[in-house]
């Protein structure tokens, strides 16, 4: 999954801003921590961390592609 993400910022070109905006980090952190989140939260909780005040926007893309894979 770590992979996934780290091509998705890549092909989104959100790698500098990964480098140097610590909140985006700690989002892009946070989609990784799902995957030890129990698997009847974690829907819940993918959809809390979109609606905090501080998430940036530019991380719209990266979480509906993985919003979308769960839909497949």
């Amino acid at each position: 999954m770590a992979k996934n993400i780290h091509r998705k910022i890549d092909q989104n070109s959100l790698g500098i801003e990964y480098a140097t905006n610590e909140t985006l980090r700690r989002f892009v952190k946070a989609l990784k921590a799902l995957a030890f989140i129990p698997l009847n939260q974690v829907s819940r909780i993918f959809t809390w961390l979109q609606t905090l005040i501080d998430f940036p926007i530019c991380l719209n893309s990266l979480y509906d592609y993985f919003c979308n894979i769960n839909r497949l």
